[in-house]
């Protein structure tokens, strides 16, 4: 059998990660998380992935971190540095897990969301889109 890139991508990405705490919070518990990191992150609670919050609220209770503030999704029961860690991990991909951090997404972090001139390394927008101005820029020039 060879083993292509996407397939060591499939392996890496489903054993340690986000296949390992499949449904380990549902309901109101992750729903309050993900309007927690709504409020966050700046990015609509629909628009972020579910799967990754419950991977997300996992490692964060694996570390000890209490997680009533967390699934209730009150900011201000929230400590700072728990707080940096949330929008930490949504924008990176990174689950805070130990001894290092856990890759729990690649292609759907927030930074490739919130840049809008760039996309995520393997991810092809169309050919020669690497050598075209940003569309923010091509709207000022144009004006």
């Amino acid at each position: 059998m060879t083993c292509t890139r996407r397939t060591a991508l499939k392996i890496g990405l489903s054993s340690p990660g986000l296949a390992a705490t499949a449904g380990a919070f549902e309901g109101q518990a992750l729903g309050g998380f993900i309007a927690l990191s709504a409020k966050l992150t700046g990015f609509p609670a629909h628009a972020l992935d579910a799967r990754f919050a419950n991977a997300l609220l996992q490692a964060l209770a694996a570390k000890g971190v209490n997680g009533e503030a967390l699934r209730r999704g009150d900011d201000g029961a929230l400590p700072a540095d728990v707080a940096v860690e949330v929008v930490s991990a949504w924008y990176t991909g990174l689950l805070p897990t130990a001894p290092q951090p856990t890759v729990g997404t690649y292609h759907d972090a927030l930074v490739w969301r919130a840049l809008d001139f760039t996309n995520a390394r393997s991810v092809c927008a169309q050919p020669g889109a690497w050598a075209e101005a940003p569309a923010s820029t091509r709207e000022t020039e144009g004006a």
